[in-house]
């Protein structure tokens, strides 16, 4: 299985804002008098006086106009894990896996942990735990996902996009992972719109990344009414700073003639046997188009497939990206994540 290189920050920062007032002079009388003794008495009384009232008086004016001091603690990773141990009743042991990082770049540290027990599973490097996903800052610790496959991955993935990051876990299952992925503003952690709906891969470059789909679409079979066969299938994903949040390339259906003069080439025959059956068409925004066909047999079963072509590039393309003539299992939807979707202008 494929390595993945994660990014492990530790940024801390101590900010302290003091306020000051000011204290305006006050000038008072003085009565003439032909006792200069007395007087001298009398004016040293009402000095003090005098000085004890501006004293007063000006401490009055500091408490009320000193802005009030605002203060950012530097947090260390030993006491977010007694935070963490604390909220989640667990002692310092069971916490197998523990990132921190500010990762809204407010001045203030947060940290992700997996608590439970590892596995026997030798599938990552790192290891595999069963237990739960947890987030924590200064305020306390907060259960994000309990985990019901074989386990979290000891690794944290980062989808960093000039600053705006977000944080990906990936639960094992037997036959692929879900990712489940988060982002922090200020003291909140929120789960993202394209979280747990297949396997989020590596940044493709700076603003794009994949999201493999596991679907089981491979086949019909008549004998039991059902499609089967597993099939994975990538769709493409973008940061949009404009809007500052993640979108989709969505599929935008498209004929074959239309499909034809994007590519350059009548990518539809080239793709369908004789007896094959055209499914749709599906062209995205970053110059992807996906030919989806059928072929059926004598007996019944029918069998889905899909070709993927690169309009950019001037070549087929299978699912991980790497340069295909072959056909690949499956069938392409117009979007994975529908409420994000962002479709070409017809």
């Amino acid at each position: 299985m494929m390595k993945k290189i994660f990014s492990y920050l530790a940024i801390t920062t101590s900010i302290m804002i003091a306020g000051c007032g000011a204290q305006n002079a006050t000038s008072w009388p003085v009565q003439e008098t032909t006792n200069s003794s007395e007087n001298t008495e009398a004016n040293e009384a009402v000095s003090e006086s005098s000085a004890e009232q501006i004293s007063e008086e000006a401490s009055d004016t500091v408490e009320d106009t000193a802005p009030e001091a605002e203060e950012v603690t530097e947090i260390t990773e030993e006491q977010i894990k007694e935070i963490l141990s604390k909220d989640a009743g667990v002692n310092e042991e069971q916490i197998q896996f523990f990132t921190m990082d500010d990762y809204d770049n407010d001045g203030e540290n947060e940290a992700f942990a997996i608590i439970g027990e590892k596995t026997d599973y030798d599938i990552y490097e790192g290891g595999v735990v069963e237990g739960s996903a947890w987030f924590v800052n200064s305020d306390g610790a907060k259960k994000l996902v309990e985990g019901d496959g074989m386990g979290f991955e000891c690794e944290a993935q980062i989808l960093d996009f000039n600053g705006k990051k977000y944080i990906v876990l990936q639960e094992a299952y037997a036959t692929g992972e879900l990712s489940f992925v988060y982002e922090v503003n200020g003291k909140e952690v929120s789960e993202a719109s394209f979280s747990a709906i297949g396997t989020v891969k590596e940044q493709d470059d700076e603003a794009s990344f994949r999201i493999v789909d596991s679907s089981y679409d491979a086949e019909y079979d008549p004998e039991i009414d059902a499609t089967l066969g597993h099939t994975w299938k990538s769709y493409y994903f973008f940061y949009d700073p404009k809007t500052e949040s993640v979108k989709e390339y969505g599929g935008l259906e498209v004929s074959k003639e239309k499909a034809a003069e994007l590519a350059g080439r009548d990518i539809v025959d080239e793709c369908l046997s004789a007896d094959d059956e055209l499914e749709n068409i599906y062209y995205r925004g970053n110059g992807i188009i996906n030919v989806n066909y059928s072929r059926k047999t004598e007996d019944g079963y029918i069998s889905y497939l899909h070709r993927n072509y690169n309009v950019e590039k001037g070549c087929y393309l299978d699912d991980y990206f790497e340069e295909s003539d072959e056909e690949q299992i499956g069938t392409y939807r117009a979007a994975l994540c529908e409420d994000i979707a962002e479709y070409p202008a017809e």
